[in-house]
Protein backbone atom coordinates (compact mmCIF):
# COMPACT_ATOMS: atom_id res chain seq x y z
CA UNK A 1 0.00 0.00 0.00
CA UNK A 2 1.31 3.49 -0.93
CA UNK A 3 1.92 5.54 2.01
CA UNK A 4 -1.19 7.75 2.21
CA UNK A 5 0.60 11.08 3.61
CA UNK A 6 -2.10 13.18 3.61
CA UNK A 7 -4.73 10.72 5.20
CA UNK A 8 -5.30 13.31 8.25
CA UNK A 9 -6.00 16.04 5.75
CA UNK A 10 -8.23 13.67 3.76
CA UNK A 11 -10.36 12.51 7.05
CA UNK A 12 -10.98 15.90 8.08
CA UNK A 13 -12.04 16.90 4.77
CA UNK A 14 -14.26 13.57 5.13
CA UNK A 15 -15.67 14.85 7.90
CA UNK A 16 -17.07 18.27 6.67
CA UNK A 17 -18.44 15.95 3.81
CA UNK A 18 -15.85 16.54 0.79
CA UNK A 19 -16.69 14.05 -1.61
CA UNK A 20 -13.41 13.77 -3.18
CA UNK A 21 -12.10 12.46 0.25
CA UNK A 22 -14.05 10.15 -0.22
CA UNK A 23 -13.25 8.81 -3.28
CA UNK A 24 -9.70 9.34 -2.28
CA UNK A 25 -9.78 6.98 0.23
CA UNK A 26 -11.70 4.67 -1.97
CA UNK A 27 -9.22 4.88 -4.29
CA UNK A 28 -6.51 3.77 -1.60
CA UNK A 29 -8.00 1.23 0.62
CA UNK A 30 -10.99 -0.46 -1.81
CA UNK A 31 -8.66 -3.47 -3.00
CA UNK A 32 -6.83 -3.82 0.10
CA UNK A 33 -9.94 -4.24 1.85
CA UNK A 34 -11.99 -6.40 -0.60
CA UNK A 35 -8.61 -8.61 -0.08
CA UNK A 36 -8.44 -8.61 4.39
CA UNK A 37 -12.16 -9.52 3.93
CA UNK A 38 -11.57 -11.54 1.31
CA UNK A 39 -9.46 -13.61 3.68
CA UNK A 40 -12.22 -14.17 5.99
CA UNK A 41 -15.39 -14.65 3.53
CA UNK A 42 -13.31 -16.92 0.71
CA UNK A 43 -15.75 -15.46 -2.03
CA UNK A 44 -14.39 -12.60 -3.77
CA UNK A 45 -17.71 -10.89 -4.77
CA UNK A 46 -18.78 -11.43 -1.65
CA UNK A 47 -15.97 -9.72 -0.34
CA UNK A 48 -16.79 -6.28 -2.84
CA UNK A 49 -20.47 -5.94 -1.74
CA UNK A 50 -18.95 -6.45 2.14
CA UNK A 51 -16.62 -3.23 1.43
CA UNK A 52 -18.86 -1.43 -0.72
CA UNK A 53 -21.71 -1.52 2.32
CA UNK A 54 -18.75 -0.38 4.63
CA UNK A 55 -18.06 2.81 2.30
CA UNK A 56 -21.61 3.44 2.18
CA UNK A 57 -21.80 3.41 6.34
CA UNK A 58 -18.45 5.22 6.56
CA UNK A 59 -20.19 7.76 4.18
CA UNK A 60 -22.96 8.09 6.64
CA UNK A 61 -21.33 8.77 9.73
CA UNK A 62 -18.41 10.75 8.45
CA UNK A 63 -18.21 13.74 11.18
CA UNK A 64 -17.69 10.76 13.52
CA UNK A 65 -14.76 9.67 11.89
CA UNK A 66 -11.30 10.20 13.59
CA UNK A 67 -8.23 10.74 11.70
CA UNK A 68 -5.52 9.39 14.43
CA UNK A 69 -7.41 5.68 14.31
CA UNK A 70 -8.69 5.98 10.99
CA UNK A 71 -6.27 3.41 9.50
CA UNK A 72 -7.39 0.81 12.53
CA UNK A 73 -11.28 1.66 11.73
CA UNK A 74 -11.34 0.63 8.57
CA UNK A 75 -9.82 -2.95 8.59
CA UNK A 76 -11.50 -3.64 11.72
CA UNK A 77 -15.24 -2.33 10.65
CA UNK A 78 -14.68 -4.52 7.35
CA UNK A 79 -13.28 -7.38 9.38
CA UNK A 80 -16.21 -7.24 11.51
CA UNK A 81 -18.70 -7.24 8.55
CA UNK A 82 -16.94 -9.78 7.26
CA UNK A 83 -17.67 -11.77 10.49
CA UNK A 84 -20.98 -10.76 10.38
CA UNK A 85 -21.46 -11.85 6.65
CA UNK A 86 -20.24 -15.07 7.79
CA UNK A 87 -22.57 -15.30 10.40
CA UNK A 88 -25.40 -14.35 8.65
CA UNK A 89 -25.61 -16.54 5.78
CA UNK A 90 -23.70 -19.78 8.10
CA UNK A 91 -20.64 -19.66 5.46
CA UNK A 92 -17.29 -20.34 7.36
CA UNK A 93 -14.18 -20.86 5.54
CA UNK A 94 -11.45 -23.35 7.40
CA UNK A 95 -7.74 -21.46 8.03
CA UNK A 96 -6.21 -24.40 5.39
CA UNK A 97 -8.85 -22.49 2.43
CA UNK A 98 -7.74 -19.30 2.89
CA UNK A 99 -5.43 -18.54 -0.37
CA UNK A 100 -1.81 -18.66 0.75
CA UNK A 101 -0.55 -15.69 -1.72
CA UNK A 102 -2.68 -12.75 -1.07
CA UNK A 103 -2.09 -9.49 -2.98
CA UNK A 104 0.93 -7.53 -1.09
CA UNK A 105 -1.31 -4.67 -0.68
CA UNK A 106 -3.06 -7.17 1.77
CA UNK A 107 0.26 -8.64 3.73
CA UNK A 108 1.46 -4.64 3.78
CA UNK A 109 -1.84 -4.93 6.15
CA UNK A 110 -0.98 -7.49 7.69
CA UNK A 111 2.45 -5.95 9.16
CA UNK A 112 0.87 -2.70 10.73
CA UNK A 113 0.79 -2.09 13.89
CA UNK A 114 -3.61 -2.46 13.93
CA UNK A 115 -3.03 -5.72 12.76
CA UNK A 116 -0.17 -6.69 15.73
CA UNK A 117 -2.14 -5.00 18.35
CA UNK A 118 -5.46 -6.87 17.15
CA UNK A 119 -3.30 -10.36 17.27
CA UNK A 120 -1.86 -9.73 20.46
CA UNK A 121 -5.68 -9.08 22.35
CA UNK A 122 -6.61 -12.21 20.14
CA UNK A 123 -3.30 -13.95 21.86
CA UNK A 124 -4.03 -12.46 25.22
CA UNK A 125 -8.15 -13.78 25.08
CA UNK A 126 -6.61 -17.45 24.67
CA UNK A 127 -4.36 -17.38 26.95
CA UNK A 128 -6.99 -16.56 29.65
CA UNK A 129 -9.20 -19.56 28.70
CA UNK A 130 -8.63 -22.33 31.61
CA UNK A 131 -6.15 -24.78 30.52
CA UNK A 132 -8.54 -27.90 28.65
CA UNK A 133 -10.92 -25.26 27.06
CA UNK A 134 -7.95 -23.32 25.06
CA UNK A 135 -6.31 -26.88 24.63
CA UNK A 136 -9.69 -27.64 22.67
CA UNK A 137 -10.17 -24.48 20.97
CA UNK A 138 -6.90 -24.36 19.54
CA UNK A 139 -6.81 -27.60 18.09
CA UNK A 140 -10.37 -26.77 16.50
CA UNK A 141 -9.56 -23.44 15.44
CA UNK A 142 -5.87 -23.28 14.66
CA UNK A 143 -5.57 -27.19 14.01
CA UNK A 144 -8.46 -26.97 11.82
CA UNK A 145 -9.46 -30.66 13.57
CA UNK A 146 -13.25 -31.48 13.13
CA UNK A 147 -14.99 -31.74 16.76
CA UNK A 148 -14.64 -35.52 16.44
CA UNK A 149 -11.04 -35.58 15.59
CA UNK A 150 -10.66 -33.46 18.68
CA UNK A 151 -12.34 -35.66 20.83
CA UNK A 152 -10.45 -38.25 19.62
CA UNK A 153 -7.07 -36.82 19.77
CA UNK A 154 -7.99 -36.10 23.81
CA UNK A 155 -9.78 -39.20 24.27
CA UNK A 156 -13.18 -37.21 25.48
CA UNK A 157 -16.96 -36.95 23.95
CA UNK A 158 -17.47 -34.70 20.93
CA UNK A 159 -20.37 -33.27 23.66
CA UNK A 160 -17.40 -31.82 25.68
CA UNK A 161 -15.67 -30.09 22.56
CA UNK A 162 -18.94 -28.88 21.91
CA UNK A 163 -19.33 -27.59 25.22
CA UNK A 164 -15.62 -26.37 26.04
CA UNK A 165 -15.74 -24.45 22.51
CA UNK A 166 -18.96 -23.17 23.20
CA UNK A 167 -17.41 -21.10 26.76
CA UNK A 168 -14.12 -20.53 24.61
CA UNK A 169 -16.08 -18.61 22.09
CA UNK A 170 -18.34 -16.78 24.62
CA UNK A 171 -14.98 -15.84 26.72
CA UNK A 172 -13.36 -14.60 23.83
CA UNK A 173 -16.35 -12.71 22.59
CA UNK A 174 -17.07 -11.53 26.38
CA UNK A 175 -13.03 -10.51 26.23
CA UNK A 176 -13.00 -8.66 22.31
CA UNK A 177 -16.09 -6.77 22.94
CA UNK A 178 -14.07 -4.42 24.68
CA UNK A 179 -11.74 -4.03 21.79
CA UNK A 180 -13.84 -4.60 18.96
CA UNK A 181 -15.62 -1.19 17.26
CA UNK A 182 -19.37 -2.17 16.98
Amino acid sequence: MKPFYLKKEVVLKLNKGDESALKAIFDEYFEPLVQYSYAYIGDKEAAKDVVQQFYISLWKNRENLSPDTFESYLFISVRNRSVNYLRDTKKWVRMDQVPQEMSSDAEEFHQTEAHKIIQSYVQSGIARLPKKCKRIFLLSKADGLTYAEVADELDISVKTVERQMGIALKKLRTYMSDYLIP
